[in-house]
């Protein structure tokens, strides 16, 4: 889905994904106002992580992709077109950890806590990130089902598509993913008043929850991006 302001043409799925980043980083400095974590090297891990993201998402994917390139297109150069689209989850967050080291080493702070900081509100960008697949008819989306009267209870959890008289129901897997994302960030602002944790357990336990659910939810869709099956 496209739109034109002024002769420029945008998609509305980059325009929620940029509106997602925002609000995360927004959230990030109102939580931590208050902490050693100011505003100042939060901005530092903003002005890192959104290029640092977009960059190591795209060597991700064309990492996962690169037979794609090489014997189906017979053109790896076009690994290179990243306008094209194509980016991964993983490589988005690997990039964003990337960012809050370098952040740390350049203010002098303990990593593990400042990657505790920039964890804790992730849920929020990864929930605005999966609904905004929703934009593409593309992303996101799983395998057909027979749904029966679920589909009439709750159209929600599912992508009609009509041919004639017959209508198909595929699963509505971004959305599931955008759900457990809040359901993480509610189990770390719980975690976070354990006063027992230790540096690092934030971060650790947002990497095992999500790697967890990425398993089951990834393997509901067939949008032809999977690499290795279940």
């Amino acid at each position: 889905m496209t739109f034109s302001v002024l002769g420029v043409t945008g998609s509305f799925y980059g325009l929620a994904a940029g509106g997602s980043a925002l609000c995360y980083l927004g959230i990030l400095i109102l939580w931590h106002r208050k902490t050693h974590f100011n505003a100042e090297v939060l901005l530092l891990y903003g002005v890192l992580g959104i290029p640092l993201g977009l960059i190591v998402s795209r060597v991700f994917f064309c990492a996962a992709n690169f037979a794609y390139f090489v014997q189906n297109l017979e053109r790896p150069g076009k690994m290179l077109c990243f306008w094209d689209g194509g980016y991964s989850m993983a490589g988005m967050l690997f990039g964003l950890v990337l960012a809050a080291l370098i952040a740390a080493k350049i203010k002098k702070l303990s990593f593990r806590a400042f990657l505790d900081a920039v964890t804790l509100p992730l849920g929020v960008l990864i929930f605005g990130l999966r609904l905004a697949e929703g934009f593409t008819d593309v992303l996101g989306i799983g395998r057909q089902v027979d749904a029966g009267a679920l589909a009439q209870i709750l159209p929600v959890l599912f992508v009609s598509e009509k041919f004639g008289v017959i209508e198909l129901h595929l699963l509505a897997v971004f959305r599931y993913e955008a759900v457990f994302a809040l359901l993480i960030l509610g189990a770390m602002l719980l975690f976070r008043r354990n006063k027992n944790r230790r540096d690092g357990d934030l971060a650790m336990l947002f990497f095992a929850l999500y790697g967890a659910g990425q398993i089951v939810f990834e393997s509901m869709r067939s949008d032809g991006h999977m690499v290795v099956s279940f």
